[in-house]
């Protein structure tokens, strides 16, 4: 343009007086003037910073914008290299930029820093064209905008997204950003250990590649499909804690992974990509895998010594039986001065019968053998109960036994409550020097209880948790009569009824334990069950067992009541002495003679004489599964040893339910 503002005098005049031809040759000239200045008004006005530079690159004239931009007045512009202004490090890039404009006469455009006094360098945009001014000679016109903020932003974002990949890069998890079709787009040195696959291997690969070979936890085929990403795609809901096992070539072994993806949208609800994290879980399953060993050994070991108890414990029936039988018979023929020493025996048979009875009762909690058949209780006809069977123990310990009178009626199984608070009682009576022991049904916080109280030598505070453990048992040995399983059944017991139980004691003072009872219905309130034995009636009873002891102590005790006798110990020697003679019950032992149990013979005796002939099974076995399966068969079972009044009642018990 090759002047400034400073140069135009003219003023502007309207546009179509400006560009009337009819008009004097001076007024064409003011015309063109206000023009000028319009233009010049405008040049200096737009925001838009302006610089125009002759062939040397020194500056021919400057907008106002331009002078703020470099923080110089127009005038001093003028004349002056804008190399001057020019950040040294992109000079060279400027030149070759001019050079460009020059000889190819095209616009051109590039990014550079501009300098200004006191402050740090402008990035901005330069727009260049290749021109001419008024006299003919070549210029560059240049327009320029300040991109100092996007440049800022710009870096701002590359050092987030530098930060963000450095920290993907470091992160202990393995993470992959999966495009929409489940594609690999960018993953991290972990996901890449983990999977051992280089980055080149990796990328663009898909979760429907079946060179994945990936397995569930149990073992089946992984189906692309099913996979955590694609799942996240079609759902587009998160997933998680997926488990995977994942094939590594590079260990030749099997990676354990647990799997999240994450599907990310844009502004429109498109999926834009899911975010796939997963860690290394092969450890755990490690532990796990130990861990299950460990309880299947566990589990082992307790099945053994369930079996070592069931053997030991049935190899200490078969004599206990035997005993117990040979003792009722005494019973019946000792002399009345000999009445003593068999009570004496009767004593000794009781106590060992009880420990085997815990034993028993052990092996059937753990068997789940116990049927809970709650029933409505009076709880005062069940105390009467309790006091006819413990009273003859109490006044052996010179004990007073007192019983606090109750209308309540509780809703229970009555067998399984009477084992409990006959264990209750049972300790009050062993632990308790002198006094008694009370029985009472109370009510506290809204629940009703039984409580047993005593006046005896009271628990230590820090062995009240410890004295419902299997065999635990609490004084010296003089006053520990029992096998120490007593209230650990009892807290078993509880449980299977759903009861709670809680005990207080005081050293030295006394104790008291106590169930919570639901509440019954006065009105179909229970009896207690009392089995009556037909004593005038007689019968032929077959009896089979492989113990000649047991069967000869049998025989005399059944056919001392009067009863007639066929017994063998084997089946087909049972058979073979009965011949056609139908006897009217069978009692078999469980374990016979070439792998036969009881089982087989009910079902020949029953396959001669109809399915409904009575049948007893005796057995000293205490095995979990061997009860579970006893239960199951519907027999009646009794086990050793049996007392004389029981295998009375049982024969008479079966043969009447079973006649016509």
């Amino acid at each position: 343009m090759g002047r400034t503002r400073q140069d135009v005098t003219a003023s502007a005049l309207p546009a179509s007086e400006a560009f009337d031809h009819s008009l004097a040759p001076h007024s064409a000239q003011a015309a063109f003037d206000a023009a000028t200045a319009q233009f010049l008004n405008f040049y200096d006005t737009t925001p838009v910073s302006c610089i125009t530079l002759n062939e040397q690159g020194l500056v021919c004239d400057a907008n106002l914008a331009m002078g703020n931009l470099l923080g110089a007045s127009q005038l001093t512009l003028v004349g002056q290299a804008l190399t001057r202004f020019i950040l040294a490090q992109d000079q060279d890039a400027f030149y070759l930029f001019r050079r460009r404009v020059i000889t190819t006469g095209l616009s051109q455009s590039m990014e550079l820093r501009l300098l200004r006094d006191g402050s740090l360098p402008l990035w901005v945009q330069m727009f260049a064209t290749d021109a001419k001014d008024a006299h003919g000679d070549p210029v560059q016109r240049m327009a320029i905008v300040d991109i100092s903020e996007r440049k800022r932003l710009e870096q701002a974002l590359e050092e987030s997204e530098f930060k963000f990949r450095s920290l993907i890069a470091n992160l202990q998890v393995g993470v992959m950003l999966q495009g929409p079709n489940a594609e690999v787009l960018l993953s991290n040195s972990m996901a890449l250990d983990l999977l051992g696959l280089t980055e080149a291997q990796l990328t663009g690969k898909t979760s429907f590649d079946p060179d994945w070979n990936v397995i569930h936890e149990s073992g089946e085929p992984f189906p692309g499909p099913t996979h955590p990403v694609p799942q996240a795609i079609l759902t587009r809901r998160s997933v998680r804690n997926v488990v995977m096992g994942v094939y590594n070539p590079k260990t030749k072994g099997r990676n354990w992974l647990s799997v999240n993806a994450e599907p990310h949208f844009t502004a429109d609800g498109t999926l834009h990509q899911v975010v796939c994290t997963f860690h290394d879980i092969s450890e755990r399953k490690r532990i796990e895998t130990e861990l299950k060993y460990a309880s299947l050994a566990a589990e082992a070991a307790n099945a053994a010594k369930s079996r070592f108890l069931a053997a030991a414990s049935h190899d200490l029936r078969q004599p206990l039986s035997a005993l117990s039988l040979y003792v009722s018979v005494m019973r019946n023929r000792a002399k009345p001065e000999l009445q003593g020493l068999v009570g004496n025996f009767e004593d000794c048979v009781e106590n060992l019968n009880e420990l085997l009875t815990d034993l028993l009762d052990i092996s059937k909690l753990e068997a789940g053998a116990i049927d809970c058949r709650p029933t409505n209780l009076s709880v005062s006809e069940f105390f009467a109960a309790l006091y006819s069977v413990f009273l003859g123990n109490a006044q052996g310990a010179h004990l007073q036994i007192r019983i606090r009178r109750t209308n309540f009626v509780a809703y229970t199984d009555a067998t399984l409550l009477r084992r409990i608070v006959g264990n209750f009682v049972d300790n009050a009576i062993r632990y308790t020097n002198k006094g008694g022991f009370l029985l009472a049904c109370r009510k506290h916080a809204g629940k009703q209880w039984i409580e047993v109280w005593d006046t005896g030598i009271g628990i230590p505070e820090d062995k009240l948790a410890d004295i419902f453990e299997e065999f635990s048992q609490l004084g010296d040995g003089a006053r520990t009569r029992g096998s120490g399983l007593g209230l650990a059944i009892s807290r078993q017991m509880a449980k299977l009824l759903g009861l709670q139980i809680k005990v207080r004691s005081r050293l030295g003072r006394g104790s008291m334990f106590a169930i919570e009872l639901p509440r019954g219905q006065l009105r179909t309130a229970s009896k207690p069950l009392v089995l009556v034995t037909p004593i005038n009636k007689k019968y032929k009873v077959a009896v089979l067992d492989d113990n000649r002891q047991l069967l000869q102590a049998f025989k005399m005790l059944l056919e001392g009541a009067g009863h007639s006798v066929v017994d063998a110990t084997s089946l087909s020697e049972l058979l073979v002495h009965l011949g056609n003679d139908r006897p009217d019950i069978l009692v078999s032992d469980y374990r016979l003679t070439d792998g036969q149990t009881g089982f087989d013979a009910v079902a020949e005796v029953r396959s001669l004489w109809g399915a409904d002939f009575p049948a007893i099974i005796i057995t000293g076995d205490t095995n979990p599964r061997l009860i579970q399966s006893m239960a199951i068969q519907g027999i009646p079972v009794l086990y050793k040893p049996v007392r004389a009044d029981a295998l009375q009642a049982a024969i008479g018990a079966a043969i009447e339910g079973s006649a016509p």
